[in-house]
Formats: structure tokens, sequence, C-alpha cells
């Protein structure tokens, strides 16, 4: 095997050395260095930047366009054509991705089809897991306890407080069912029914309203309130938001306060025990026995 010594090679009609290699095995370059891709293999390019560093591009060899470079910094981009728009990002100095589609782990979550968890570029996270398995998990940090669990099948553990400027609706398909329970150290104290039923160990308001006339059609008023709601298309994604209207009725009729009820009637029989009183002294002046004992049952 013959060995040819060259240490610079240059072009016929250039000047100055366009590849120059050293004794510790080091290659210079002077411009970009180019490969030829075959079949459905890129073409790949060795180019230097602006500040003397430089980046390895690929070109789709069937289109022309640019559709990876890879920085010496670390960062990747990548796209179908990256002189239009640069579609996934990998930031090696940061550890960042950004991607302009969506990302999916595992199967297809769509419609429950397959397990798996897709992000998607419209802002909607999915994800399919079996029953009762736990589909989303949060810790603090320091802590192997979970504080916030969901799972597949729609149950919500919370370890702390939920706060909220809505509403907590609970539509049950029987009046049985519990809408609302609570508990102490394992032990029921309370309960609220979807049929309105309600028991408490023990209750403490400013007041308490009942609704006297709610079977009078006229003791209500009703109103149309507006609402969003998402139509998803075939796969599962949101394709878009439509408003819609429902009904809300609030009740305008005649109410009692429990609380000036029960003054009033503690007001009345202070009064009539103070006429018992005057009544019970008049009869023993007049020399009736009257024995006042308390009667219990």
């Amino acid at each position: 095997m013959s060995t040819i010594n060259v240490t610079t090679i240059q072009h016929e009609s250039g000047s100055g050395n366009n590849i120059v290699l050293d004794s510790d095995g080091n290659v210079e370059i002077a411009s970009e260095l180019t490969t030829a891709g075959a079949g459905d293999f890129p073409n790949l390019a060795l180019k230097p930047t602006s500040d003397g560093a430089a980046f390895i591009q690929a070109t789709n060899q069937k289109t022309g366009k640019v559709v990876a470079n890879h920085f010496g910094s670390g960062r990747i981009a990548l796209s179908d054509d990256l002189d239009t728009k640069t579609k996934i990002e990998l930031n090696g100095s940061d550890g960042s991705i950004t991607s302009t589609g969506d990302t999916q782990l595992g199967g297809n979550p769509s419609n429950g089809e397959n397990t798996g968890l897709s992000l998607r570029a419209s802002g909607e996270m999915v994800i399919s897991r079996a029953a009762s398995k736990d589909a989303i998990t949060l810790y603090k940090n320091g802590s192997s306890t979970k504080t916030f669990v969901l799972k597949s099948d729609g149950t919500a553990e919370f370890k702390s407080t939920v706060s909220t400027t809505g509403a907590l609706k609970s539509d049950r398909s029987s009046g049985g069912y519990y809408c609302f329970q609570g508990f102490q150290s394992g032990t029921e104290k309370s309960y609220i029914r979807a049929d309105g039923n309600a028991s408490f160990e023990s209750t403490r308001s400013a007041n308490l309203f009942i609704e006297l006339d709610r079977d009078n059609p006229d003791s209500w008023k009703v109103t149309q309130e507006q609402y969003q709601e998402d139509v998803t298309g075939p796969l599962g994604k949101a394709e878009k938001t439509v408003t819609k209207t429902r009904e809300v009725k609030e009740y305008i009729g005649k109410t009692l306060s429990v609380r000036d009820e029960l003054q009033a009637l503690r007001a009345r029989a202070t009064q009539q025990d103070a006429v018992i009183a005057q009544l019970v002294t008049a009869l023993r002046s007049q020399g009736v026995t009257i024995d006042t004992t308390e009667v219990k049952e």
C-alpha cells in the first residue's frame, strides 16, 4: 500500500490553502464541508459561523430545504423547512424543548383507545390510562406524600384546601346519592344528598330562610345564561369552542325568616309567662291553691 504525504490542498484556480493537515491529525478547512446523501439520507454540511464556530446542517436532497441545524452550543433546530420556520428546538444549554406541534408519549390517548399522553399545541393535555389508575400526581418537594391525585375514572384527591371563585356543582342521577360528605377522623359528621336532604352534627348560621311558595310558577324568575363548550373532532382534539345558553331559575317568592320567627315566639312566650305569673299571684290572693311545680314527661 502506498502512502501519499500531503500537508496542504489548493484548488487550481484558487489562492491560499483550502485544506491544511497537520502532524497531529487536525484538518483545517477554509469553508464548508459537504457530503452528498443517498436514498432518503440528507445532505450534510459543516458550516462556519460569524463568531468562528461551526454548525452541522442537514438538507433534504429531494426538496433542497434545510431540515436540521446542530449548533456547537448544543442547540438543535428541526423542521421540514428551517428557512421558513423552526418547528422543534432542543436546547442543550438549559435542557428545554420547544415544539410547535403535538407531543405524544405512548399510544394515542384520544377517545381512550390507547394508554398514553398527548400534549397538544392547542394547550390541551389528554391522558388515557386503565380504570382507577393515577393520571396526574403532585408531590411537595422533600415529601413522598401525594398532595394531589387525579385518577382516570375522574376521582380527585386533595390534601389541602380547595378554593374557587366559581361554583362547585354536583349533578347526580339519583336523589339519594351524595353531593357532599364530611368526615372527622373517619366518622361521617355531615352530608348533602342530591334531592336536597342534608344532615349535620351541629349547625351555626346567622339566619335560615324557608321558601314557602315553591310550587307556584310565579315564585320563580327565569333567565338565560351563556356558557362555552368545546367541540371535539373524531380524534378527540378540540376543534372549536361554541357558545350555548341554559336556563337559570331563581326563587323570588315568599320566605320565612327562621331567626325572626324564633325571636317573635320567644318574645310572646316571655310576655305570656309574665301574664301567667300575674294570674297565679291574683288567684293565690283569693285562696286558690295552684301547683306551679314543673311538669316533666
